[in-house]
C-alpha cells in the first residue's frame, strides 16, 4: 500500500465464495470525484475506466476484440446519463460503429459525418427488422423499406408536425430532389412538381402531359358510387355512380360564359334522363333580360337549330315575326324542310292547327287528309310556270278525286276518279260587260249525254267537220240543224260520210249546228 494505494504486480484472480455474493465491489468515497476503477497501460495511461457515476469509458487502442474501435465509449449507469456514446476522432473516416458476424463480415455500420451525412448501412445480403414485441414495425424487403402496423387498431405510421408547422409533413421526391407528392402541413395532398395552394387535393400535370390525372377504378360487379361529393352535413351533393353516370344539380363554368359538355360515344351523344316521372329532363333558365339564344345546336360552329330568348324555335337562319320557323337555306335544296312521319297503324292526326281555345282550325289526319274547319281558304301559285294545286288519285282510284260539300254534308260538286266534273248546276259568273256594278251569270245547257258541237255558216253543199272528230265523236250520234239565211231555201242533210256533212237541195246560204256524243269517255248513267 502506497498513500492509500495498493499495487499488485502479479495476476490476481478473485473468486466468489458464494453464488449469492458479489466477487468484487468497488465502493466510492462520499462525494467521490475520482474514477472508481481504471485500467492503465505500462506508462500509466488510462485505457479504460469507470468514473464516479459508473460510466465505462475506453480510450486508445488495445489488442483485444472488445471495446476497441473509436475514440471512447461510455455505457451510462445513471438515468440522466447518455447510455452509449461513440465519438470519432477529428477527420474520422472509418465507421463509428460496426456490427459483424463471426467471420468479421460487416452486417451493419454507422458512418462518420461525411458531407454532413451520417449513414446507417446494412449489408445487401441481409434485411433488418425492428420489432414491437414479436411484431415487426420497421423492416426491409428486397431493398424496400416496410412500415408495418403492430396491431389492426394501430396506425402504421404517424407523421406529427410541429406547432405552427409550415413545411410539408411528408414528401416523395425524384432523384433530382423534385417533390413529386407532398402532404401539406394542414393535411392537403398534392401530386406533381408544382405547388397549387388553396386546395385540399390537387394533381399537377407537369409530371407528364400524356398521363391521366386521376383514375378511379371500381371493383368487379361494382354497385357503390365511384365518387361522391358531400357537404358538412354528409348529404351527397353530386356523385358518379358505378356506371359512370354523373348526378349533379348544377353544371356551371367558372372561367367562361359557356359550359361545354362533350361525348365520345359510338352510338349516341349526350343523354339527359330523370330519376322520377315527375321530374323535368332538362330546364334551361335564362337570366333576367336574356338576349342571347336559350339553346343552340351547331355543326362546326354553324348554328342549325336554336331556341331564341323568347322560346321560339328556329331551324336555319332566323326569320323575324315567327314562333317556329324552318329556313331551308342552311340545309340545301335537296333536303325536305319539314317531315312528319306517323307511327305504324297511326290513328291520331299527323298535324293540327288550333286557336287559343284549343279548337282545331285545320288538320292533317292519319291518312294525309287535309281539313280546314273554319274560315276561307286560298291556294295561290308562287310561280307562274307551276300548277297551283294538283290532286293525284291512287292506283285504281275509285273514290272521287275532289268533293265540295255543304254544312249538311251534301256533295254540291265533285270530280270523280275518272276526272268527270259533277255539280248541281254549272254556270259562269263574271263582271257585267255593259252594266256598271253588276255581274252576269249564265248557266250551262244540260243534256243526257257528253255532247259536243260545232256551228257555222254554210255557202257550199259540204260542211267539213273538224278532223279530230273522227276520234272524238261517235259518227252515228251526229245530228245537224240547218237554218236558211236571206230567203227560204229547200235544203236538207243528204248524208254524213267521211267526217263531212253533205247538204242536198238548193243551198244559197245557211247557218248550221252539228252535235255529236263523245266516244273517248264512257256514256253517262242518266238515272241511278
Amino acid at each position: 500500500s502506497k498513500g492509500g494505494t495498493t499495487e499488485l504486480f502479479n495476476p490476481v484472480t478473485i473468486f466468489s465464495n458464494s453464488a449469492s455474493n458479489t466477487p468484487l465491489k468497488v465502493k466510492g468515497y462520499a462525494s467521490q470525484t475520482a474514477n472508481l476503477q481504471e485500467w492503465q497501460s505500462s506508462a500509466g495511461y488510462a485505457l479504460a475506466y469507470i468514473n464516479k457515476d459508473g460510466n465505462i469509458t475506453t480510450a486508445g487502442s488495445v489488442s483485444t476484440n472488445y471495446l476497441t474501435t473509436g475514440y471512447y465509449a461510455t455505457i451510462g449507469g445513471l438515468y440522466n446519463s447518455v447510455a452509449l456514446t461513440v465519438k470519432g476522432t477529428s477527420g474520422q473516416t472509418n465507421n463509428l460503429q460496426e456490427w459483424q458476424d463471426s467471420t468479421g463480415a460487416v452486417l451493419a455500420s454507422i458512418s462518420p459525418a461525411l458531407n454532413s451525412t451520417v449513414t446507417l448501412k446494412f449489408s445487401n445480403d441481409y434485411s433488418f427488422r425492428i420489432n414491437w414485441g414479436n411484431e415487426p414495425i420497421l423492416s426491409t424487403e428486397s431493398g424496400k423499406l416496410v412500415i408495418s402496423s403492430w396491431a389492426a387498431d394501430r396506425a402504421a405510421l404517424i407523421v406529427k408536425g410541429r406547432t405552427s408547422q409550415s413545411a410539408n409533413l411528408q414528401e416523395w421526391q425524384d432523384s433530382s430532389a423534385n417533390t413529386l407528392v407532398r402532404v401539406r402541413p394542414a393535411g392537403q395532398l398534392g401530386v406533381g412538381i408544382n405547388l397549387i395552394t388553396g386546395t385540399n387535393f390537387y394533381v399537377d400535370q407537369t409530371i407528364g402531359t400524356t398521363n391521366i390525372n386521376m383514375v378511379i377504378r371500381g371493383g368487379a360487379s361494382q354497385t357503390g358510387d365511384l365518387t361522391q361529393w358531400r357537404n358538412s352535413a354528409d348529404s351527397t351533393l353530386a356523385k358518379i355512380d358505378s356506371s359512370g353516370n354523373l348526378f349533379a344539380p348544377t353544371l356551371q363554368s367558372t372561367t367562361a360564359s359557356t359550359a361545354t359538355l362533350t361525348t365520345n360515344g359510338d352510338t349516341g351523344g349526350l343523354l339527359i334522363g330523370t330519376v322520377a316521372t315527375g321530374n323535368k329532363g332538362l330546364v334551361i333558365n335564362a337570366v333576367a333580360s336574356q338576349t342571347a339564344n336559350l339553346q343552340e345546336w351547331q355543326v362546326n360552329s354553324s348554328t342549325y337549330l336554336f331556341i331564341n330568348n323568347n322560346g321560339a324555335l328556329r331551324a336555319g337562319a332566323s326569320i323575324a315575326g315567327t314562333g317556329w320557323a324552318i329556313n331551308n337555306s342552311i340545309y340545301g335544296a335537296s333536303v325536305i324542310p319539314f317531315l312528319i312521319r306517323g307511327a305504324a297503324s297511326q290513328t291520331a292526326d299527323l298535324q293540327q292547327w288550333q286557336n287559343s281555345s284549343s279548337t282545331v282550325l285545320g288538320k292533317i289526319d292519319a291518312y294525309g287528309t287535309f281539313t280546314f274547319n273554319t274560315g276561307g281558304h286560298a291556294i295561290a301559285g308562287g310561280n307562274a310556270a307551276q300548277i297551283a294545286l294538283r290532286i293525284y288519285g291512287a292506283s285504281s282510284q275509285t273514290a272521287d278525286l275532289q268533293q265540295w260539300i255543304n254544312s249538311s254534308n251534301t256533295v254540291m260538286a265533285k270530280v270523280d276518279a275518272n276526272g268527270n266534273f259533277s255539280a248541281i248546276s254549272k254556270s259562269f259568273d263574271i263582271e257585267h260587260p255593259t252594266k256598271e256594278n253588276m255581274r252576269l251569270r249564265y248557266a250551262s245547257l244540260e243534256g243526257p249525254e257528253n255532247g259536243v258541237y260545232v256551228r257555222g255558216t254554210a255557202v257550199t253543199n259540204i260542211i267539213e267537220l273538224p278532223d279530230y272528230w273522227t276520234g272524238l265523236v261517235h259518227e252515228d250520234s251526229i245530228t245537224v240543224s240547218l237554218t236558211s239565211v236571206g230567203s227560204a231555201q229547200n235544203i236538207y242533210v243528204e248524208k254524213i260520210e267521211n267526217n263531212k256533212v253533205y247538204i242536198g237541195g238548193d243551198l244559197e246560204k245557211a247557218f248550221f249546228t252539228v252535235y255529236g256524243e263523245r266516244k273517248d269517255i264512257d256514256k253517262i248513267t242518266v238515272e241511278y
